[in-house]
């Protein structure tokens, strides 16, 4: 209908028509010397239609483009996530080994002892008693014995 043109008779280019396809089909027609000799409106009926397809072949390639960029996006953002908290795992893994080697050196130089000693006689007790503390009565125990 391009041919006779009937521009106006074919359907519009719709976006599921396979646009590469088409537009290799317009180029051979247009390629030809049938083309050239014909109508000027006859072959702005054929670039039309070629540019059509092109528009359409341009906005699949964006939106390609597109979600290239977007899911490059989010792997770079999970790759700074993982970064961060293994980094964040390194750093407690090094804070609990400095305050263990504190905690062992405190013990080898006696500090340990001598900070237990203060805080048992600010208390007012040289020693704690071995049970823990005074003996309580058991709540079990209703009777007047004190046994437990």
């Amino acid at each position: 209908m391009l041919w006779e043109g009937k521009a106006e008779m074919i359907p519009p280019v719709l976006p599921f028509y396979d646009h590469a396809v088409m537009m290799d089909e317009l180029e051979a027609a247009m390629a030809t010397t049938e083309y050239l000799k014909a109508s000027p409106p006859v072959q702005m009926a054929f670039s039309d239609r070629w540019n059509q397809h092109r528009q359409f072949l341009m906005m699949e390639a964006q939106a390609q483009q597109q979600a290239m960029q977007s899911g490059m996006i989010q792997n770079a953002v999970a790759q700074a996530t993982q970064q961060a908290a293994a980094m964040a795992a390194a750093d407690a893994v090094t804070s609990a080994t400095n305050q263990g080697n504190a905690q062992n050196e405190m013990e080898r130089s006696g500090e340990t002892r001598r900070l237990v000693g203060e805080a048992q006689s600010s208390n007012g007790s040289a020693r704690p008693s071995p049970g823990g503390g005074p003996r309580r009565p058991s709540p079990f125990n209703r009777g007047g014995s004190s046994g437990n």
